[in-house]
């Protein structure tokens, strides 16, 4: 089923402003401690490329570029056969609907568009956008407006109610934050080269900090304003977790252990503890899931190691490598991940952590 876009609104009035951070350390952390936890592991049997939790405990994953849902209570998988191919990504709504960007070859060209796809009815219904290449980051908000960007300089909200699409060209290329980039205030936060930004649609303001050392990753937004990302660092200096915010323009850092390396993927939860992956850089070696309480005092670092090639040997016995690429929480606390290629072969698995 189709729908037609009633109108294109574009945004009038953008005022970009470019804010500079400072660093203000955030204290020597407590030595890293690994922890023990339960961990079940299924095979879905095609290439993992996304997850998300939905509204019910359902955990959903973009799998051979096809939508699977997984019931963990039942072990039951159910694969979709609309291909919600894209770019591999999805988003699920509190409705429990599956969006995902998709594009379709006609005579005169491909057509893009963001579908959604309602798993009781089956129903699939897609709005054409006019976004060059498929959207390559997409999150729908708590209104159940779809958000979405190319890695160009433009970002595109879709409201399902009027069909309606609204774009921001932006002067830098953006994406939109992985896991939770809506703020206070209705901000949407971004990632982009150099560092992270926020847009206020209300004003169409675009705000945008550059890193001034390291790599700032995809922004985690707080319930209190402030933004949260990892650091990675190259050479030999450690990995760090770090907290913007956005009104003094300060950015505490927390750093990790010693030899900490490829920190990503920032969740942060009610508590005000930080999840995080730490994927390293060295075959046949542990990746991490690890927490930060920022809290404590020292503030402390935890580990949950996983290790190749079934996640809890003892000793990998080839160059393989894990790489956790999501921090997921179910209302019960678990912890969710799925996997990147591991001795440069795609990963069919998705984990699940009871610390």
């Amino acid at each position: 089923m189709w729908k037609e876009i009633l109108g294109w609104c574009m945004p009038r009035g953008r005022w970009l402003l470019a804010a500079f951070a400072f660093v203000v350390a955030g204290g020597v952390a407590a030595p890293l401690v690994a922890q023990a936890a339960s961990v079940t592991v299924w095979n879905l049997g095609a290439q993992v490329t996304d997850l998300r939790i939905g509204p019910s405990g359902e955990v959903w994953t973009m799998t051979g570029d096809a939508p699977r849902r997984l019931v963990p209570g039942t072990n039951e998988v159910t694969t979709y056969s609309h291909p919600l191919a894209g770019t591999g990504v999805l988003a699920v709504d509190g409705a429990g609907k599956v969006w995902s960007p998709d594009s379709f070859s006609t005579a005169p060209g491909t057509v893009y568009v963001i579908s959604r796809l309602d798993p009781t009815t089956l129903d699939v219904t897609s709005w054409p956008v006019d976004t060059p290449t498929v959207a390559s980051s997409i999150a729908v908000d708590g209104s159940g407006n779809v958000w979405f960007a190319s890695n160009t300089t433009a970002v595109w909200r879709l409201v399902p109610s009027t069909n309606t699409i609204t774009k921001w060209t932006l002067p830098i290329s953006v994406d939109i934050g992985i896991r939770q980039p809506f703020g206070v205030g209705g901000r949407v936060w971004l990632s982009y080269s150099s560092g992270v930004a926020v847009l206020n649609p209300a004003t169409s303001q675009l705000t945008y900090w550059a890193a001034p050392s390291g790599a700032w990753q995809s922004p985690f937004a707080h319930t209190d304003g402030t933004a949260w990302f990892a650091v990675q660092y190259s050479g030999t200096a450690v990995d760090s977790i770090a907290r913007l915010n956005p009104g003094t323009n300060q950015v505490t850092e927390w750093t990790c252990r010693a030899g900490c390396d490829g920190l990503d993927y920032v969740h942060v939860r009610p508590d005000g503890k930080v999840w995080f992956t730490e994927t390293g850089t060295a075959y046949n070696t542990p990746s991490y899931i690890g927490r930060l309480d920022p809290a404590a005092n020292p503030p402390a670092f935890s580990e949950w190691p996983l290790r190749c090639p079934d996640i809890t040997a003892t000793s990998c016995g080839s160059a393989v490598w894990v790489l956790p690429l999501a921090v997921e929480f179910s209302s019960a606390g678990d912890v969710w991940t799925y996997f990147g290629y591991t001795g440069y072969h795609p990963d069919y698995r998705v984990a699940r952590l009871t610390p």
